[in-house]
């Protein structure tokens, strides 16, 4: 670069500390179920007291179910945190390309798992809108229902064929979890929590080489593929309390944009985590904490959250 290269006097316009991050002191529980049309899902069960309420997790594309990590680590026990890999994901198997309502199909016979006990639905950025077809077409019905930096509205590229992903492989464990980065840019995450999500998103191949856990056949967008919009979103029909929440410096989900969600859900509210980018929970996971404790707890599903949520501010 020139000395005289205006870019060379550019600097990050976000300079925020980190999060301390450790990673988590018990592994949690690995379980399958088969779905209706005979494919093997895995999901992660976190333990929990006995008749806590449930969170069902469920996590965006080309992403996973360890991506909650750092929310199922603080909120277990009090809360029994479950967290499933979608179809063509993680370790969850799959039977060729998949649409938005297939995973909803997928996400109603998930969450008939843990029936008879209260249930919260997260949902993060493209399962926001898996969540809705799940209600809509499928029957779920939560008590609490969370859309974290879910854009609602459908965008040109929605309309265009996308290539295929890639999966190339690399030599080391490693390389690999170096080269893992998140889509969209932009985080203030931990260094260490991004490799520690970088180290679940790998698998070793026969030949010894690492590649990416998630299926290009399942999670490319083929041509004609149906992204409803939000137009088009039953959310009206969605009467529990709704908190929609998003990143400060999200370039997908802005204040205006989650305040329209919002209002189109007869019980929402929208909150914003400052700091944060389109992965909220691996940006500032404490702040992104506290706001689902007080969400529950505003709504009756407290579980001892209360001196969880003042205790993650110390």
């Amino acid at each position: 670069m020139r000395p005289d290269d205006p870019l060379a006097e550019m600097s990050d316009p976000f300079d925020f500390a980190y999060e301390p991050w450790q990673p988590p002191d018990r592994e949690p529980n690995h379980r399958f179920f088969t779905t209706s049309d005979g494919v093997p899902l895995h999901y992660v069960d976190w333990p929990a007291n006995e008749n806590a309420p449930v969170v069902v997790m469920v996590h965006g594309r080309r992403a996973h179910a360890r991506w909650f990590d750092p929310v199922a680590m603080d909120l277990s026990p009090r809360y029994h945190c479950v967290s499933l890999d979608l179809r063509g994901h993680g370790d969850s198997q799959n039977h060729g390309p998949v649409d938005l309502d297939r995973y909803g199909a997928d996400l109603a016979e998930f969450f008939e798992l843990f029936r008879g006990r209260p249930r919260i639905l997260l949902a993060h950025s493209m399962s926001g809108r898996v969540a809705i077809l799940a209600h809509q077409n499928h029957g779920v019905r939560p008590e609490l229902l969370v859309m974290a930096d879910t854009p609602l509205t459908r965008r040109p590229h929605h309309f265009i064929k996308e290539p295929p992903f890639v999966n190339k492989p690399y030599p080391t464990r490693e390389f690999a979890m170096r080269r893992f980065r998140l889509m969209p840019p932009g985080t203030s995450a931990n260094p260490e929590l991004l490799l520690y999500v970088g180290g679940h998103s790998i698998k070793q191949n026969e030949d010894g080489t690492w590649s990416w856990k998630f299926s290009d056949v399942s999670t490319t967008r083929p041509e004609g593929i149906k992204i409803p919009d939000f137009t088009e979103l039953g959310m009206e029909s969605i009467d529990c309390p709704t908190l929609v929440i998003y990143g400060e410096h999200s370039i997908l989900v802005d204040a205006e944009d989650a305040q329209s969600i919002a209002n189109r859900f007869p019980k929402g509210k929208a909150v914003g985590i400052p700091e944060a980018f389109h992965h909220l929970m691996l940006d500032r996971p404490k702040a992104f904490n506290a706001a689902l404790l007080d969400f529950f707890r505003a709504h009756g599903l407290e579980s001892s959250a209360t001196v969880a949520a003042e205790n993650y501010f110390k």
